[in-house]
């Protein structure tokens, strides 16, 4: 009996030992596999789609369009002028504030002479009808009225002459518009010397030169606090030529004397002809970022992908003016408010794209 139970226990024993051992065998076996073998790759996200440009398309449907306050807007192609890159300078009030000052002097000097004038007129024609009809006027005092008569005469002929004088170098400095009014003391030009308004003159560019002046430039401030656009209106041609270029000068004003210095030099734009198949971009469209404007083009409807836009052909209302990327096509649709929502929903996206691609 005792061996029976003893011979049972053994048993048992070896049954648990080839138990343990098979699976120390099969924990060996696995163990050997994982060192034999790479390191598991972690998945990686799916890589993103890419609009025609190369940047990322961007999905929003239209609820996280409407959260992110994006507002969609339709560019449809039409002729728009064509802009033509020239340069101006600011012109110094001073030199305007002189010529008026001269100009006064010269009309007081003119009134008095005119004056003088007529007072000398009037006794001269007076001393002769003495002479005549009462002979209480003698010979030598008439004489003496007379040469007092030739005297106020020649004096106001030569104050007349100074003044033409003056105005026709005013006109030669200022133009057929202003000059007159420099002279006459005149409200606009009165404006222009106090620095409320400021004058620019405008080199026109040899593509420019068959057309007539036009009525409206824009200038660019490219720096500083007041850096941005300003509209210039037109005064008139000048009578004189730009002394670098030796192109012909347009005068023009800036009623916006903000960030405007005497002797500055402005990047202008010009109208000149119109240029079929255009879009007008608006300025509230157009994202900056590492010096280039960008725009959101809708590629499908709920996908966006930023496209790069050329900035040298500014529009007068604002913006620019750009090509049609697909001329005879459908109109295009941008982002018209929003665009900075989209470009932190875009480079978020890539944060966490690549966040997914980083190995470990």
């Amino acid at each position: 009996m005792r061996r029976r139970r003893r011979w049972a226990l053994g048993l048992a024993v070896l049954v648990v030992l080839a138990l343990a051992g098979g699976v120390v065998a099969l924990y060996l076996v696995n163990h050997d596999a994982d060192d034999d073998d790479a390191p598991a790759a972690k998945p990686k996200t799916a890589a993103a789609a890419l609009g025609p440009d190369g940047t990322p398309l961007i999905a929003l449907d239209p609820t996280a369009q409407t959260q992110n306050d994006i507002a969609l807007l339709t560019l449809k192609a039409a002729p728009q002028p064509v802009m033509i890159a020239t340069f101006g300078t600011v012109l110094d009030p001073a030199m305007l504030a002189e010529t008026m000052q001269k100009a006064a002097g010269a009309q007081a000097a003119l009134a008095e002479a005119r004056a003088r004038a007529r007072a000398a007129a009037a006794e001269y024609q007076r001393d002769q009808t003495l002479f005549r009809d009462q002979h209480t006027v003698s010979a030598q005092a008439l004489e003496a009225a007379a040469a007092n008569d030739r005297a106020a005469a020649a004096l106001l002929a030569g104050r007349e002459a100074d003044l033409r004088a003056l105005s026709d170098l005013a006109v030669s400095q200022w133009g057929a518009a202003l000059g007159p009014d420099i002279v006459a003391g005149g409200a606009f030009a009165q404006r222009l010397a106090r620095g409320e308004e400021w004058l620019v003159s405008v080199a026109l560019p040899v593509a420019a030169a068959s057309l007539a002046a036009p009525a409206q430039a824009l200038a660019t401030l490219a720096s500083g606090a007041a850096a941005g656009r300003r509209d210039l209106r037109l005064v008139s041609p000048l009578p004189r030529v730009d002394p670098r270029s030796q192109a012909p000068l347009l005068l023009y004003v800036a009623p916006n004397a903000e960030g405007l210095l005497a002797g500055m030099t402005l990047a202008v734009s010009l109208p000149g002809p119109p240029r079929p198949a255009s879009l007008r971009v608006p300025p509230e469209a157009v994202l900056w970022w590492q010096g280039r404007a960008w725009i959101y083009r809708q590629i499908a409807p709920g996908r966006f992908a930023r496209a790069a836009i050329a900035t040298d052909q500014p529009s007068p209302e604002g913006g620019f003016i750009i090509a049609d990327p697909a001329p005879a096509a459908a109109p295009i649709t941008i982002v018209g408010r929003g665009a900075a929502s989209l470009f932190s929903e875009e480079f978020r996206s890539q944060i966490q794209l690549g966040e997914g691609d980083s190995d470990p």
